[in-house]
């Protein structure tokens, strides 16, 4: 089943309000941040052209370099959306994550190990490949952690459970925001030449 027939499936199937990272999704695809369910009369109205503003930064003033980090700011409402536009949207906020959501749920997901996403390394990334278990752990709990919020599963991956209503976050394989930081570890175990 395609992702939007999947969504639009799911949907159907199940009581609102529905949730994806830090959005909520109640009927008549009327999105917020989930902080702000309870005060949605005093929310500012966007509308989807405005959403790539909305994500750049967190709310206090830094770049947001990862769309699932956990830091999305609140104060906005999005609504009233057609399906169409909910998907759109949701695509905005959270990049793949309908498709990696739906094929993970009918088990195609193609999850990429550590090593098979290091090996692919050119460049200065090529060290990566050096990177061990126990650094890859670590890594993982100081950026994956605490700096996003998908559900890693390649290893080590996450143990993780999500509501009916809930939209998991997946992250099928090391992205291009944690590939520079095990570089950095790596390279911070190589001695530095001496002139």
């Amino acid at each position: 089943m395609k992702p939007t027939a999947f969504l639009n499936d799911w949907l159907l199937r199940t009581p609102s309000p529905w949730k994806i990272g830090q959005i909520l999704i109640q009927p008549g695809f009327t999105l917020c941040h989930q902080v702000d369910q309870k005060s949605s009369e005093s929310l500012r109205p966007i509308s989807l052209e405005k959403i790539t503003d909305l994500i750049k930064t967190a709310a206090n003033g830094n770049f947001r370099p990862l769309r699932s980090s956990p830091d999305l700011p609140s104060g906005w409402i999005l609504s009233p959306l057609s399906l169409e536009e909910l998907i759109l949207a949701l695509r905005l906020f959270y990049p793949s994550a309908i498709a990696h959501w739906s094929a993970w749920s009918q088990q195609a997901l193609r999850i990429t190990p550590y090593q098979e996403a290091a090996e692919r390394q050119t460049g200065m990334y090529h060290c990566t490949r050096l990177l061990t278990l126990e650094q890859r752990t670590a890594l993982t709990q100081s950026v994956c952690a605490q700096e996003c919020m998908k559900k890693r599963l390649w290893e080590p991956a996450d143990r993780f459970t999500s509501s009916p209503q809930e939209i998991p976050l997946l992250c099928a394989e090391p992205c291009n925001y944690f590939i520079p930081k095990a570089r950095e570890v790596v390279k911070s175990m190589i001695p530095s030449k001496k002139s």
